[in-house]
């Protein structure tokens, strides 16, 4: 499949799409033998299409989950949240993540991404502290990072930004926005805890290992940043957008009501 083929697929699934914000389909690049419609069949599984609409593609693809949201607050820092709900691949090169609010004006964009991220920022209990995970050694951690494979998927984090980017990689470029250490290392340790549809395999570290590695790919994050608390006003709204605009079709949440196909 040629270099443009994603693009084309996107185009052929009906998704309007800058070039700047094509997904990362592991297997869907330049070097890719699959026709159009194939990739765009692979792109309606990999998306989570069915997710939210019907018409029979729910029967072809087995629904995956978006990541766990449940006590994102607590370990996903507010300002990157803020940031990835008003542009999700300015903020992560190469999100599977819709922009549900691009449609909107801006100043009612402005208010929802307020308004969401009030809502998630919430959901996380400010007097239960993350693990006590034992202080990582980067050098250790980047020993590890090169053992077991982690270059087989993404970027490698020493080359900095001056590096031109490669298409089939993931970009790990986000994660000194995101994590602290500690929750870094907390999400290491059981990655399918919080993606049970994720890529990323488990790769059974111990917690010290886990910490390595998380010190070594953010270096001096002690702690998520945290926001002060938002109105409830704001919460509540937030949480009935989450609902309206069908997030709960991804990610589902205790409390909320079920997703409703499109």
């Amino acid at each position: 499949m040629k270099r443009t083929a994603l693009p084309l697929a996107l185009a052929f699934l009906g998704l309007g799409i800058d070039s700047h914000a094509v997904p990362l389909i592991a297997g869907l690049d330049e070097n890719s033998s699959l026709a159009l419609a194939e990739a765009g069949e692979a792109l309606m599984g990999e998306l989570q299409c069915a997710n939210c609409h019907a018409g029979g593609a729910e029967y072809l693809f087995a629904r995956k989950s978006g990541p766990d949201l449940s006590e994102v607050g607590q370990r996903v820092s507010s300002g990157f949240l803020i940031k990835f709900l008003a542009n999700p691949p300015d903020a992560h090169k190469g999100a599977r993540m819709p922009d549900l609010l691009q449609a909107l004006p801006v100043k009612e964009r402005e208010g929802a991404v307020e308004a969401l991220a009030a809502f998630l920022i919430s959901l996380g209990h400010e007097d239960e502290a993350l693990p006590a995970w034992e202080e990582g050694d980067g050098a250790r951690g980047k020993a590890l990072f090169e053992e077991v494979g982690c270059l087989a998927c993404h970027e490698d984090p020493r080359d900095g930004p001056s590096r031109k980017p490669v298409e089939s990689l993931s970009s790990l470029a986000h994660l000194s926005d995101k994590y602290s250490a500690s929750s870094l290392a907390q999400f290491l340790h059981e990655p399918l805890e919080v993606r049970k549809s994720g890529r990323m395999p488990d790769f059974h570290l111990s917690s010290r290992e886990a910490a390595d590695l998380a010190q070594f790919l953010v270096p001096g994050r002690a702690q998520v940043a945290k926001a002060e608390q938002a109105e409830p006003q704001k919460v509540r709204l937030g949480k009935r957008l989450f609902v309206q605009l069908n997030c709960v079709a991804c990610h589902s949440l205790k409390d909320l009501p079920p997703p409703r196909p499109s």
